[in-house]
């Protein structure tokens, strides 16, 4: 993993036309995957933002945050739970092949 240096210039007209309320309430994530990009790769250096742009960034960054907190936690669930159906799965393979090996000897 490296960053990246951001260079794509930010559309403040999108970002500010964005319901934030709405997105909380809907729990619209499809929203938020619409200015994931904006807001990671954006170059806030290039020009000057305003208080309330400035606010407007920061909520939906935080929202987005958010969201691939509870991914990550869900995806780190899912991996403990395939984890423990592959132990289960395997010590089931090895007394297959035990059960297996006796029906040869006989």
């Amino acid at each position: 993993f490296a960053f990246v240096r951001n260079r794509r210039r930010i559309d403040w007209r999108f970002l500010s036309r964005i319901n934030i309320s709405s997105i909380r309430e809907k729990n619209n994530t499809a929203a938020l995957n619409d200015v994931i990009d904006l807001l990671t790769y954006g170059d806030l250096d290039a020009e000057d933002v305003s208080p309330h742009h400035q606010r407007v960034a920061f909520r939906l960054a935080q929202m987005c945050m958010e969201c691939l907190l509870f991914v990550q936690s869900d995806l780190l669930t899912q991996a403990s739970l395939v984890a423990t159906d592959r132990a289960r799965l395997l010590k089931h393979e090895a007394a297959l092949k035990v059960r297996r090996s006796s029906y040869h000897t006989i």
